[in-house]
């Protein structure tokens, strides 16, 4: 038995779980499309208008002024040193789910 296939064994438990965690990544990966294309067509009708509701629901698409943001790479290549104001945020865990073809 490969270490793969050890590891596997020991989640057997967990084997529902992460067909369900599959499908409900599939479904939101269609969903999210969905929702790109709608707002495509909705979001210029929209625009400005103010709040329209229909069925229960709010929709609402205002313009906002783009945010600011700062040349870091410039501003090192200028001789600034941002040493002093670098922050790091607490550590955190990453969850990749990503479809693969199983070879049989």
């Amino acid at each position: 038995m490969t270490s793969t296939q050890q590891q596997m064994a020991s989640l057997d438990n967990f084997k529902p779980l992460l067909d369900e965690r599959a499908d409900l990544y599939s479904a939101k990966k269609r969903i999210e499309e969905r929702i790109k294309e709608l707002d495509e067509e909705l979001r210029p009708v929209l625009m400005d208008r103010g709040a329209v509701i229909w069925n229960g629901y709010e929709f609402d698409v205002k313009s906002v002024q783009g945010r600011t943001t700062y040349d870091y790479k410039k501003m090192i290549e200028d001789g600034i040193d941002l040493g002093p104001y670098k922050k790091i945020g607490a550590p955190s865990t990453r969850f990749t789910v990503k479809p693969v073809q199983e070879l049989g």
